[in-house]
C-alpha cells in the first residue's frame, strides 16, 4: 500500500508535454507511481481535482544563505512552490571566513544581513554547520568574498601569493561540495564558473588560471560546457564598446 495518493490533480511534469489528468502515489518519501485513475488506495488520499500538482521549483537565483540559518523552515519560499535554492550569488558568500577576518565580512555584508552572525569557518565548516533546512539548497562561493578574505577591499590587482591564496580558498570550496565560483561580473541567467579580478591588467591571463583550476579538478570538461562569458565586462568597456549590450 502506498503512504499517499494524490487523485485526479492536473499534473505538469516539467518535460515540455501538455498538462494530464492523473493520480500520484508516493511511498517512503519516492513517488512510486504516475497512472490515470490508479485503483488502488493509500493510507492517506488526497482530492486534486482542480488543481495543478507540478515537481518542486528552482530558485537559481537567492541571497537566502543570509536567512536559512536563521529560518530553516523557509516558509516562504515553499508556499511558493519552491523546494531548492541556488544561494551565493553575485559574488557574496558567507564563508569562507579566516581567522581574524570575521568583522571584516559582516562589514562587507552589513547592508545586506546586518542581522547574520559571522563565525571563523571554512567552507566545508560552514556547510556542516548549517541545520537541517526545509528547502534543498546548492551552494556557491563568491569571488567578492574570495577576494577580501585575500586581500582585503584593496583596489589593485592581485599579486601571485594572493592570487594563489584565492585559488587555494576555491580549491577547498569546491572540495568541500560547493557547485560554482561565482561573481557579480557576468551575464545574468547563465551559470557562472569563472570570473574576473577587477584591475587585472590582463584579465584573460586570470580566466586560465581560474579554468585550469576548474578543469584540472574534473569539475568541468570541454566537450561537456559551454563557456558563455561577457566580453564586454571581461575586456572592458574602452575595449568593446558596444553599448546596451554586454555579449
Amino acid at each position: 500500500m502506498h503512504d499517499l495518493l494524490i487523485r485526479g490533480a492536473t499534473v505538469i511534469d516539467g518535460s515540455g508535454g501538455d498538462p494530464r489528468s492523473l493520480d500520484v502515489a508516493v511511498r517512503d518519501g519516492r513517488i512510486s507511481a504516475v497512472e490515470s485513475r490508479r485503483t488502488e488506495t493509500a493510507v492517506q488520499e488526497i482530492d486534486a481535482s482542480g488543481r495543478v500538482l507540478a515537481p518542486g521549483f528552482i530558485d537559481i537565483h537567492t541571497h537566502s544563505d543570509f536567512t536559512l540559518p536563521l529560518n530553516p523552515l523557509a516558509e516562504a519560499k515553499i508556499r511558493q512552490g519552491v523546494t531548492t535554492e541556488v544561494v551565493g550569488n553575485c559574488g557574496f558568500s558567507v564563508a569562507p571566513t579566516l581567522p581574524g577576518k570575521a568583522e571584516l565580512l559582516a562589514h562587507y555584508l552589513s547592508a545586506s544581513a546586518p542581522w547574520l552572525p559571522f563565525i571563523e569557518t571554512d567552507f566545508a565548516g560552514y556547510m556542516a554547520a548549517w541545520p537541517a533546512i526545509a528547502v534543498n539548497t546548492v551552494m556557491q562561493v563568491g569571488h567578492n568574498t574570495l577576494r577580501l578574505m585575500a586581500m582585503g577591499m584593496e583596489n589593485r590587482p592581485p599579486n601571485e601569493s594572493e592570487l594563489r591564496h584565492i585559488q587555494q580558498m576555491l580549491a577547498e570550496a569546491l572540495d568541500a561540495g560547493v557547485l560554482l565560483d561565482v561573481s557579480d561580473r557576468a551575464d545574468h541567467g547563465h551559470a557562472r564558473a569563472v570570473d574576473r579580478v577587477r584591475q587585472r591588467p590582463r584579465p584573460l591571463d586570470f580566466l586560465d588560471d581560474r579554468l585550469d583550476l576548474l578543469l584540472g579538478r574534473g569539475l568541468l570538461h570541454h566537450d561537456h560546457h559551454r563557456f558563455i562569458l561577457s566580453m564586454r565586462q571581461i575586456l572592458g568597456a574602452r575595449h568593446w564598446p558596444c553599448q546596451g549590450s554586454d555579449s
